[in-house]
Formats: C-alpha cells, structure tokens, sequence
C-alpha cells in the first residue's frame, strides 16, 4: 500500500521523457513539455527504473 503524495507524473509521462531524453533532450527542456520541475523528473527516472 502506498501512502503519501500522487505522483505528479504517470507511468507513460515517465517513459516518454525518457525517451525524449535519450534522443539528446535537456532534462530541462523535457521537464517543461511534461509541466513539472525538472528535480521531479530527475526523481521520477530514477525511482521508477525505466
């Protein structure tokens, strides 16, 4: 069971910025298309192991 904050970003958000930072996007420039900050999307990546 999880407890605490729904996670600003969805599975699918997460796999999609992934990929548009691996095809030489700034984590920055990904975390503004996916409307969160960019310390969420760093978190996101490497909580979930995509």
């Amino acid at each position: 069971m999880k407890f605490g904050r729904p996670s600003k970003l969805s599975a699918e958000q997460i796999n999609l910025g992934k990929r548009l930072i691996d095809t030489g996007q700034s984590v920055r420039e990904v975390a503004r298309v996916l409307n969160c900050h960019h310390a969420t999307l760093y978190r996101n990546l490497k909580n979930k192991h995509v």
